[in-house]
């Protein structure tokens, strides 16, 4: 019985379906190219799956004999464009075997699909298509959460864009790792942030590319084309793998279009692995060149110069992903596993600058953290160096200039802060860390508008972004919306419950609104979160509970103080600001500023959230200390 008369009319296996009926090869919902030869190959192997299918099969059922003629050529010819088509290897295969000198066999599982599994012919086949999208999404709950941020940030910054209506969208989806080793993840995952690097560099005037944290949420999801391009707001998808055998690298790569789900170009790409950089330089070029950008004057794809030790590579990889948990439960040991990669990086390669420039951003949030407190100068003082060093070596690396930008406003160096943070987001105008920072600290200096315009050029690349949902709050905060406040942390919280900084927000705004009850909840689910000792937590939320029930709200607010000068004094880490910020509640003003000015003194890291105190702008000593420190009035 021939395969196309039996039932199933759907056969899917990894990402792949051959719709029987049409006679198509689909990847993730996108036609993949294949020739008549190559695809009826395919077709008795899904016929026979787990069973050696012999050459002389094929030559019986492909190749009549008297019609060909050099049959082995042929046939080799045909099956390499097939694995080309499903990014198999023939060295490690994940779908098509070899048998040397006897056949080939499909090893794949195979998932059938019936006529009756399908919708009614009297249907429209786009109906069916969305029922079977709403039915997954309601299946998969990640679906709606990853659908929320996106609107949610519609919904604060309205429906406008900064971006040129022009302006075309691409989205990098994760590479798969094929190296047969769990291990590498963190390296096809780093490969990934690297494509975007480099793709963001090519014609940022014309050229969108979304970030690495937006992209992320579809690597163990769904990658269905329309999904994504709907999701993300982008025309073109460029999708990928990375096979790695020793110091050998293979990048498959194929850029297709959701609007029509095309694939219009496929390639593999082979170098060693301490050329890896230059070989995406020229992925870049050659997608730029499909989707007809044109290098603008003084493109520079900055890493593409660089021969990387590869042991330095794998170890700078592994630094940024344990970097990007930090604000995640356990991201307190993050940071120190952070700062230790990026140092063996350098012991392997010390000419590698974006290794400099990860360590100078993990040693300055290991302040802002107060991991060491003992230690702030010291750790403040070996960011400034290797900040300093990763813009000698490479002044075009936005990353260099974003850690530079957070140690100068360590140093209350707001000027400088600036000039670094925007220098960031001019050097790489589609890397939406930039803009998403560079929009915090335009909160901490409280240029509210500016900073707004900052974070919706981040919203459009990173549209899924945890962190600027934060920051966002951050600048609800400013201007005293404790409404938008909350919205925006219970978005994070929805998101990704195990997101810590989204608890503090919520916290914070539960408390300016003089609701305690939540405040308290929102404190406890968060200290269980980060891994608490619950038994210490439910006894100070108790005594809290109780202050508040017999004393109100400023019943609550002195016990707080009360419990925290004590922590104080046992030699708990609190920050004059948070302290400050408790004396004011608690009716405490002149203590506020003996705090504060003890902040001053100590030259505190954290007394550039001074603007966050709004009930003292009126104070003559508020004014007094924002000319000291530097911050605009």
């Amino acid at each position: 019985m021939s395969l196309e008369n039996r039932s199933p009319s759907i056969l899917r296996f990894g990402t792949f379906e051959v719709d029987l009926r049409s006679g198509e090869l689909r990847k993730a919902g996108f036609r993949v190219k294949l020739q008549e030869q190559p695809f009826k190959i395919l077709m008795v192997l899904l016929e026979h799956p787990g069973e050696v299918v012999t050459r002389e099969q094929l030559r019986r059922l492909i190749w009549p004999q008297d019609t060909f003629g050099d049959f082995d050529h042929a046939v080799n010819v045909a099956v390499a464009k097939l694995r080309t088509a499903l990014n198999d290897s023939a060295e490690a295969p994940r779908l098509v075997e070899t048998l040397p000198r006897r056949g080939y066999r499909f090893i794949a599982p195979i998932n059938r699909k019936t006529e009756t599994q399908r919708v009614a012919p009297s249907r429209p086949e786009w109906l069916g298509q969305w029922t079977a999208l709403i039915a997954g999404i309601i299946v998969l709950v990640a679906a709606v959460l990853l659908v929320m941020i996106p609107r949610f940030r519609n919904r604060v910054f309205g429906n406008r864009s900064t971006s040129s209506p022009a302006k075309i969208m691409l989205a990098v989806l994760p590479f798969e790792n094929l190296s047969n080793d769990p291990q590498q993840d963190y390296f096809a995952d780093g490969m990934t942030a690297e494509m975007i690097s480099q793709l963001g560099r090519v014609e940022p005037e014309r050229l969108g590319v979304i970030a690495r944290g937006s992209v992320m949420h579809y690597k163990h999801g769904d990658q269905s084309a329309d999904r994504v391009a709907q999701e993300l707001g982008v025309q073109y998808i460029l999708a990928g793998s990375i096979r790695r055998d020793g110091q050998q690298v293979r990048i498959t790569a194929e850029l297709v279009r959701p609007i029509d789900r095309t694939q219009l170009w496929a390639r593999n790409y082979d170098a060693e692995i301490n050329n890896v950089l230059a070989l995406q330089s020229r992925v870049a070029h050659d997608v730029a060149s499909i989707i007809q950008l044109k290098l603008s004057p003084g493109t520079n794809l900055d890493r593409a110069h660089y021969s990387v030790d590869p042991e330095a590579l794998q170890l700078y990889f592994r630094g940024r992903y344990d970097l990007n948990r930090i604000w995640h439960t356990g991201g307190n040991r993050r940071v120190g596993t952070a700062i230790s990669l990026f140092q063996q990086a350098l012991e392997k390669d010390a000419t590698y600058a974006p290794a400099y420039a990860g360590l100078a951003e993990a040693y300055m949030w290991a302040v802002y953290m107060g991991l060491d407190n003992s230690h702030a100068l010291e750790t403040e003082l070996n960011a400034r160096t290797a900040a300093e060093k990763a813009v000698q070596l490479d002044n075009s690396l936005a990353d260099a200039h974003i850690a530079m930008a957070l140690y100068q406003e360590s140093q209350w160096n707001f000027s400088a802060t600036n000039e670094e943070a925007k220098r960031a987001t001019e050097l790489d105008p589609n890397y939406a860390v930039a803009h998403e920072l560079y929009g915090l600290l335009l909160v901490h200096l409280g240029r509210l508008e500016e900073a707004s315009t900052q974070m919706q050029l981040a919203a459009t690349l990173d549209p899924h972004s945890l962190h600027l949902l934060n920051f966002m709050g951050h600048y609800y905060y400013a201007a005293q919306q404790w409404d938008k406040v909350i919205e925006t942390a219970e978005a994070e919280i929805k998101s990704d419950p195990d997101f810590l900084l989204s608890y503090p927000s919520l916290v914070g705004a539960y408390e300016e609104k003089g609701m305690i009850v939540e405040a308290l909840r929102a404190y406890s689910v968060g200290s269980q979160r980060a891994g608490d000792n619950m038994k210490e937590v439910n006894k100070i939320v108790g005594v809290w509970r109780k202050a508040y029930d017999t004393g109100g709200v400023r019943g609550y607010w002195k016990k707080n103080l009360q419990l925290t000068l004590e922590d104080v004094k046992r030699g708990g880490a609190r920050n004059p600001v948070e302290i400050a910020g408790i004396c004011v509640h608690a009716g405490e003003v002149d203590q506020a500023f003996a705090w504060l000015e003890k902040g001053y003194q100590q030259h505190d890291i954290t007394m550039v959230w001074l603007k966050r105190l709004y009930p003292l702008h009126s104070d003559p000593r508020y004014q007094d200390l924002l000319r000291r420190i530097g911050l605009p009035q």
